[in-house]
């Protein structure tokens, strides 16, 4: 199965992080970015995602295609 990179916009809120649960233990989807306000840790608005962000930082991203 090819990998489709994803983006979520509003990884933050309440639905940004129920897709990026799902998006983490889907075995076709690599989450290439996530964007919000705030530089802190997914970890901090999502407790039940501790460790499982495997390393990905939140940070304020463009919208640029590609």
């Amino acid at each position: 199965m090819e990998m489709i990179r994803v983006g979520i916009v509003g990884a933050t809120g309440y639905m940004g992080g129920e897709v990026l649960r799902i998006l983490l233990d889907h075995p076709g989807a690599e989450i290439a970015w996530m964007s919000s306000r705030t530089g802190k840790p997914i970890s901090d608005y999502h407790p039940n995602l501790f460790g499982l962000d495997r390393g990905l930082g939140l940070r304020r991203k463009g919208l640029h295609p590609g």
